[in-house]
């Protein structure tokens, strides 16, 4: 038997003491590991908001409903340098068999000129072409283009190879039976798995400012930044230099305006000074003018600003009496005002359309 030796200590200050623990109910939360208040002091009105989201007794299984890896509802730099403690520690968690099965995001906010993959419709799911433009702001991460084709689509419907012998298959739901692909058409499912990956690859941990390194997905607010807490919707399929290939794509929400409706306001410029039956005045002169109405179903805080570009062709048809308008053939409107730090403003459903004006 060998003998017992003592291993010296580098110095004599020991490990630090861990402050996490194991908690018994959600209301240890109230103190620190020597039973004394935390600090900052969290109240009884803390802990019950956060209780339909905590548990002290976590149950929920690690595999889907097809016996395979869930996905780690937590996205993370693709750059491992820009990854902080809590970051390393989930994404531990979301790692099996040798695959990662997070999503992550090609690169993160670092000032106008580099506003990072939120900000390209193409920066963090690449399938077939590259971007707008000649050249892609950064290069998606090749995994999440081979867990959105090969495993999301595999799961909800597409034809997939068994390790028996190499022959396909198509997941049925269990206990169900059919998949989301008989179910919506291919089509509709794609767009399903799109909108998915679009809202969780931007709407969790946008924002890392509690530990080091610091980091935001998000381009910051204040500091006039341009497109303020927002991401361009995702639309993985549109082919380079091509935007008439988005309406044959899939396509995300993003945190992003969308027209949904569009006014012409008519307004008497002058008149001929006779009154009409009606009691107003007889209009000689007109003008008019349209107002776009953006729409954004991911409301909410942080408040934020689009930096988008309106564009509408065909204006010179519009015409009155037989007579143009006055419309030129296509205008272009650029909405890009940064709204800066605001507490509960500019983060309605319809954001923007103060800023297009």
């Amino acid at each position: 038997m060998a003998p017992t030796v003592a291993i010296p200590l580098v110095d004599n200050t020991g490990a630090p003491v861990k402050d996490d623990r194991l908690y018994a109910t959600l209301d240890e939360l109230v103190y620190d590991r020597n039973r004394a208040a935390q600090n900052p002091a969290l109240t009884w009105r803390d802990i019950e908001i956060g209780r339909f989201f905590l548990t002290a007794h976590s149950r929920a299984p690690e595999l889907n409903l097809f016996n395979k890896p869930r996905i780690l509802l937590w996205p993370t730099s693709a750059n491992a340098s820009q990854r902080n403690a809590m970051d390393k520690l989930l994404l531990f968690l979301g790692t099996g068999g040798g695959r990662t099965w997070y999503i992550q995001r090609a690169a993160n906010f670092t000032n106008k000129d580099n506003p990072g993959s939120s900000q390209d419709p193409k920066g963090d799911l690449r399938i077939g072409e590259d971007s707008f433009g000649n050249k892609p702001l950064v290069t998606a991460p090749g995994r999440n283009a081979d867990m959105y084709e090969s495993y999301l689509k595999a799961l909800t419907g597409n034809n997939s190879p068994t390790s028996e012998g190499g022959a396909v298959k198509a997941y049925e739901v269990p206990g169900f039976g059919g998949n989301f692909k008989t179910k919506y058409t291919p089509v509709r499912r794609d767009q399903i798995l799109t909108e998915m990956f679009d809202f969780l690859r931007w709407s969790v941990n946008s924002y890392s400012t509690g530990m080091e390194p610091k980091y935001t997905y998000l381009p910051q607010r204040g500091g006039g930044n341009l497109g303020e807490s927002t991401a361009v919707p995702l639309i993985p399929g549109i082919k380079n230099d091509v935007p008439s290939t988005v309406t044959k794509s899939t396509k995300g929400f993003g945190r992003f305006p969308t027209i949904t409706e569009v006014a012409i306001v008519f307004v008497a410029a002058e008149n001929t000074g006779e009154t009409l039956p009606d009691g107003f005045l007889k209009t000689k002169q007109m003008r008019a003018f349209m107002v776009l109405e953006p729409f954004s179903p991911t409301v909410g805080m942080p408040s934020w600003s689009a930096n988008v570009r309106y564009k509408i062709t065909g204006l010179d048809n519009f015409k009155a009496d037989g007579a143009g308008m006055g419309f030129p053939s296509a205008g272009v409107n650029r909405a890009s005002t940064p709204n800066g730090w605001v507490d509960g403003g500019h983060s309605t459903a319809f954001t923007g359309l103060g800023a297009s004006l």
